[in-house]
């Protein structure tokens, strides 16, 4: 565990923590009260990041989370968490394709991405999400898709967002380049 009240430069651990930091962090864990720099971890706690802070899960004080919902070329149902940190995002999700029964499918993964606005509550998000799929004829599929995806925020609660891209999809070890749709809702 590295622990410091102030931090100038960086931190590198399992668990570092540091009441303010003028750096970046990278460990498992990472808290902190302000970030002036960065986070990479795992799991990433902070009151207030001005820069990046990159992890499956960041629990920020003056950021966004999001809970999203949608549905896709690759699985028809969706359900994610999306942590904006300024332009930067991180997204871990799940979901699955009910139907055809013979196919079923089942996956998890995460996506990195940047978040651009453009006025009148329009913006774009590009980003490169990764997933484990699993169907009943192979279990060991799995996916990268690099996307762009527009988005319409209604109210500070609710936005629509759809979009594509190009999917590189594993199955049985043969790479199946695709294309790729998506649309859904992003809530708060």
């Amino acid at each position: 565990v590295n622990k410091a009240e102030r931090i100038r430069g960086g931190q590198i651990g399992l668990i570092n923590v540091g009441a303010d930091v003028d750096g970046l962090q990278v460990g498992l864990v990472n808290v902190a009260g302000r970030v002036r720099g960065g986070q990479i971890g795992l799991v990433n706690v902070a009151d207030r990041v001005d820069g990046a802070s990159l992890a499956p899960v960041s629990i920020l004080k003056e950021n966004r989370t999001h809970l999203l919902v949608w549905s896709d070329t690759t699985l028809i149902t969706n359900l994610g968490v999306k942590y904006s940190t300024g332009p930067l995002y991180t997204l871990i999700g799940m979901g699955a394709d009910p139907v055809p029964e013979s196919q079923r499918a089942f996956g998890g993964g995460g996506a990195i991405g940047a978040h651009l606005w453009s006025g009148g509550g329009f913006y774009a998000d590009f980003d490169l999400l990764y997933r484990v799929l699993a169907t009943e004829s192979d279990p060991g599929q799995h996916s990268t898709v690099l996307r762009v995806l527009a988005g319409w925020e209604l109210t500070p609660l609710l936005s629509l967002f759809a979009g594509g891209g190009v999917e590189d999809r594993v199955e049985k070890e043969d790479h199946v380049p695709r294309g790729y749709a998506s649309f859904g809702l992003q809530l708060f």
